[in-house]
């Protein structure tokens, strides 16, 4: 596979509820409460997914126990249909450069030919624009 360009417009910041049943990268963030203001803030981005459908797979998360019990959660999600490969791919290359808490594979390692992610929207943690290639 050849040196890929993918544009990824992130639609945040939603609750669990509030996913689609679409297909696309979602950015799994921990959330924290403010008291005094009585309202939530993102507070990290712990984990990086691709699903055919967002909504369903994170419901799979919950009930494999992937996530600490009791933590709030919010997501944003980008559509990105077509070939899973390519899913996978911007996957990959999303870990690979962030590393988040709660994500094993793809973060020592990066088998894919150069990526390149633009990343427009909302989202948090991640770089507006990164390249990463196969490390040999």
């Amino acid at each position: 596979m050849a040196s890929k360009t993918y544009t990824l417009n992130f639609i945040g910041y939603k609750w669990e509820k509030d996913l689609p049943n679409e297909t696309g990268i979602y950015l799994t963030y921990t959330v924290k409460y403010n008291e005094n203001e009585q309202k939530y803030y993102l507070d990290k981005l712990v984990y990086i997914g691709e699903s055919e459908d967002i909504k369903e797979r994170q419901a799979e998360h919950f009930a494999d126990g992937d996530y600490p019990r009791g933590t709030k959660l919010a997501y944003a999600y980008a559509l990105l249909s077509g070939d899973e490969n390519h899913r996978k791919r911007c996957e990959a290359a999303l870990i690979f450069k962030v590393k988040p808490e709660w994500n094993t594979a793809n973060k020592q390692s990066f088998n894919y030919e150069s990526t390149t992610v633009d990343s427009v929207g909302e989202h948090f943690g991640i770089p507006e624009e990164f390249i990463v290639s196969r490390l040999i």
